[in-house]
């Protein structure tokens, strides 16, 4: 019965996914990922580190203050003073819903739409309700923790409908909707990034603060990373961009080589290596292990025209050897006894 339940689930998740409108690609200023900054500490020269160590958003804790300001938790620090600090990088805020009204205010005030965004764990419609309330340029981070395919892909559409850029999706699960089956190929088509929390394991699954949970993630749609470890982040962003402009590279290298420099076998290698090297390359995201795998599985398929020069082997054509001629000798003879026993007993017959 559950497992029943469950299909009718994901194909009314599917229905609702064919429902959702086409997103625009993102420009490519945007085709990069993003790393999030989360501060357990409030300092403004420890936020500022962080900003210089290449994080895109900080994401802070904030309150309303008694002269309606907004000051970061367990701080005198405004978020406006903050916010003119950082310069380029962006403030999430994480806020008490029942103060969405007075922060939403007070960022407008001090005309900082643009630089601060608030974070909640109340539902897409909920967020979707307050937005349309009052037109404002405030942007809101709406935090999906459930496990329902359906209510997670509804979660993306109403956000993407209210013109979001981001969302997030936070689980203790390994196996959550959020990482598995249908989600994961609807957050790659979106244009709405979805951030993953790997600064605790028990919000993104289980998986580590590091290079092997990050890359996981991003493996699975997400293209904005939270990190305690932003410079070992902004380093692997790094190799990323590296990696990927390497692989464009051979891939420029690989369009200008005939197959028919392959033998049989080299040519199929070749032909999947290139393929697949192509389809991350397209890629709005591509994880880092995947980039590295594909440009060496097409740096090895592109030498094997080497090393059929090295052992003599004439390309584009079929390779003779020994055996082979053994093998169509071997069965010319059995056809040819098989002819000459059915040419026998024909004779037996008249006879």
């Amino acid at each position: 019965m559950k497992r029943i339940f469950r299909r009718i689930l994901l194909c009314a998740a599917l229905c609702l996914l064919c429902t959702m409108t086409a997103a625009a690609a993102p420009a490519d200023d945007d085709a990069r990922l993003l790393a999030v900054f989360h501060a357990d500490t409030v300092d403004l020269a420890a936020l500022s580190a962080a900003a210089a160590q290449g994080a895109d958003y900080i994401a802070v804790q904030a309150v309303p203050a008694a002269d309606g300001r907004m000051v970061l938790q367990d701080s005198d620090l405004t978020v406006e003073d903050a916010a003119r600090a950082l310069g380029e990088t962006k403030l999430i805020l994480d806020v008490d819903w029942a103060d969405r009204a007075v922060l939403r205010d007070a960022i407008e005030r001090a005309g900082l739409t643009d630089s601060v965004l608030l974070r909640t764990t109340a539902s897409a419609k909920q967020i979707t309700s307050f937005l349309n309330e009052q037109p404002t340029g405030v942007q809101v981070i709406g935090v999906y923790r459930g496990n329902i395919i359906f209510n997670a892909v509804s979660h993306l559409r109403r956000l993407t409908d209210a013109g979001q850029p981001l969302v997030q999706y936070q689980s203790k699960n390994y196996f959550n909707v959020a990482y598995e089956n249908l989600f994961p190929a609807l957050l790659k088509k979106s244009a709405v990034r979805a951030i993953a929390a790997a600064w605790d394991p028990a919000l993104c699954g289980r998986r580590g603060d590091d290079v092997t949970g990050w890359d996981d993630l991003i493996g699975k749609g997400y293209s904005v990373i939270e990190t305690r470890n932003i410079s070992g982040l902004a380093a692997y962003i790094a190799q990323c961009e590296t990696e990927h402009a390497a692989l464009h590279t051979l891939l420029d290298s690989a369009a200008q080589t005939d197959p028919l420099q392959f033998d049989a076998v080299g040519q199929k290698t070749f032909s999947a290596a290139l393929q697949a090297a192509k389809d991350i390359d397209a890629a709005k995201y591509p994880p880092l292990s995947l980039l590295q795998k594909c440009r060496a599985d097409l740096f090895a398929a592109m030498r094997l025209s080497a090393s059929a020069d090295a052992a003599g082997v004439q390309r584009g054509s079929l390779q003779v050897s020994v055996g082979k001629i053994a093998a169509i000798v071997i069965f010319g003879a059995l056809i040819f006894a098989g002819q000459v026993y059915v040419f026998r007993m024909r004779k037996k017959k008249e006879a």
